[in-house]
């Protein structure tokens, strides 16, 4: 399942996307990076949080989780 948050405000630095995306942490993406991190940890790679965003025009936030426990990653 994938659920979308989009927000039409001022968006993410590309340093903070950057950031983001080699698991580092910042004061911004703090949260996000909580979330992302538990995630992956319960079900896998091929879940998370991805962020689109361009500055100026917003973010589109994506949530991705499996539909059930059942595809939970071997650990």
């Amino acid at each position: 399942m994938e659920l979308v948050v989009q927000d039409d405000g001022v968006g993410f630095l590309p340093e903070q996307l950057e950031w983001f995306k080699k698991g580092h942490e910042s004061s911004e993406t703090f949260g996000l990076k909580s979330v992302d991190e538990r995630i992956r940890l319960y079900f896998g790679d091929r879940y998370g949080i991805r962020i689109h965003s361009n500055r100026g025009e917003g973010a589109d936030i994506t949530v991705r989780i499996p539909l059930s426990r059942g595809e939970q990653a071997d650990v």
